[in-house]
């Protein structure tokens, strides 16, 4: 029996990534409702002057892709894998959407 590693490892990293974006879109949705107006209006230089440690997830949603499509290749439990490749891709997208605005 084949240890099935990497596609759980993969999952665990892109759950983390999940969690790391959306506490990052909390703060930063909390941020921008105790601005004043002046803040508000320049709120998307606030963004990328102040937090722009966001891209640094980028990284653990790379990590994760590759561990999903090293999975694939040893040819581990095949849907888990798939799915594992799917969060990473997920995660990735969730990097670049500013869905913090839903939160206010």
């Amino acid at each position: 029996m084949k240890k099935q590693f990497f596609w759980i490892l993969s999952i665990l990293i892109s759950i983390t990534v999940f969690t790391a974006i959306l506490k990052y879109n909390h703060d930063l949705a909390m941020r921008y409702q105790n601005t004043d107006g002046k803040g508000r209006a320049l709120f998307g230089i606030i963004e990328y002057a102040l937090l722009y440690y966001k891209y640094f997830f980028f990284i653990g949603s790379m990590l994760s892709i590759a561990l999903a499509f090293f999975s694939i290749k040893r040819r581990e439990l095949k849907s888990m894998s798939f799915i594992a490749l799917a969060l990473g891709l997920l995660s990735v997208a969730l990097i670049f959407i500013k869905f913090w605005r839903l939160m206010i």
